[in-house]
């Protein structure tokens, strides 16, 4: 939920997250249309630290169309343009599916962190700071959270339901790093690229079809790599009954409500403007997806370059904030708005 602050703290603490921040772990509405009831059944509690509190939960869900798999690019690897992002799928056969691989073993020992609480629990998330911005859907990041279940959480608030939406998920699944002294989370970070891995992890309550290993791949300059290095069944047949199983992208922005005349549990308000799905049976042993970030009206930093752009979104300039802003999607023109900061003069928009 970008720029939204936890009633201006910051709701990291350290490099994970020990404590509950009251005023971060919040009770969300999330509206439009609901998302997949897949996303929301049996999803949850998720931990975020030592103490839980069952209360905060969302009741409802907006959702974008899903964008999915396509066609053949022209080095026989799939390849599709979901808007925000080009997606590149890479088989067991090609060689660039191991060159996206990052051998975090060979790694320099002071930039790979092995994560003993994720390592050895089930259902939690921990915060961690990146040592670079990275670019997601265009907003700079340098926190994110990373779940025991296969995904990174992308958003700045937490709630009950990290599944839901905001999230990087090369293979989001009820993993259970706790069932095995060999399953482990590790994060590597050298500068220009934050690894998350997940290594031989087991599903919980299918420990007999054995470990999965895979990354995630956030790279400086926006690129996200998803590559699987051990996936020992079929991805389709697991089941979501628990947990939802997702490969894929999404993003969202929040809303808030500041009329006393709502109850607080209700001020919140989460929308979903983008979500990429991934066919899972293209999740094997040896493959790889890469996503290529695409122009978006954050690049522009003037107001000519803003509505002189090319680009399909559609940009304005906000003159008090200095910034070009997509006003169909970002939570940044919907607080524009709400604080009459764009109206009149003080707004430009293309034609």
């Amino acid at each position: 939920m970008r720029g939204t602050l936890c009633q201006g703290r910051d709701p990291i603490i350290q490099d994970s997250w020990q404590g509950e921040c009251k005023t971060c772990l919040v009770s969300t509405t999330f509206q439009r249309r609901q998302l997949p009831k897949e996303g929301f059944q049996n999803a949850g509690p998720w931990e975020t630290g030592s103490q839980s509190d069952s209360s905060h939960k969302p009741q409802g869900a907006s959702s974008a169309p899903p964008r999915t798999w396509p066609h053949q690019g022209a080095q026989g690897n799939e390849e599709d343009n979901h808007s925000y992002y080009v997606s590149r799928l890479y088989g067991p056969s090609e060689p660039h599916s191991r060159e996206l691989w990052v051998d975090v073993a060979e790694a320099n020992r002071s930039q790979v962190k092995i994560h003993t609480i994720l390592s050895n629990t089930h259902r939690q998330a921990s915060r961690v700071v990146l040592s670079f911005d990275f670019p997601f859907y265009g907003h700079p990041l340098r926190q994110i959270t990373i779940a025991t279940g296969g995904f990174i959480f992308m958003g700045d608030v937490i709630h009950r339901m990290l599944t839901a939406t905001q999230y990087v998920a090369p293979l989001m699944a009820n993993f259970n790093p706790g069932y095995s002294d060999n399953s482990t989370v590790v994060y590597f970070d050298n500068g220009t690229v934050f690894v998350v891995q997940w290594d031989h992890v087991y599903l919980q309550g299918w420990e007999d079809k054995g470990s999965f290993t895979f990354q995630a791949a956030l790279h400086h300059d926006g690129r996200i790599v998803f590559a699987y290095k051990e996936i020992p069944m079929s991805v389709p047949e697991i089941s979501s009954s628990q947990h939802p199983v997702k490969t894929g992208l999404s993003d969202a922005f929040m809303i808030l409500n500041p009329s006393p005349d709502v109850p607080e549990s209700r001020r919140r308000s989460i929308f979903e403007y983008h979500r990429i799905e991934l066919d899972p049976s293209k999740v094997t042993s040896m493959s790889a997806v890469e996503f290529t970030p695409l122009p978006t009206c954050l690049q522009h930093r003037s107001c000519d370059a803003c509505m002189s752009s090319d680009l399909t979104f559609n940009c304005s300039w906000c003159h008090v904030l200095q910034r070009s802003l997509n006003n169909q999607d970002e939570n940044t023109y919907v607080n524009c708005l709400d604080s009459q900061q764009c109206h009149g003069s003080s707004e430009s928009r293309r034609p």
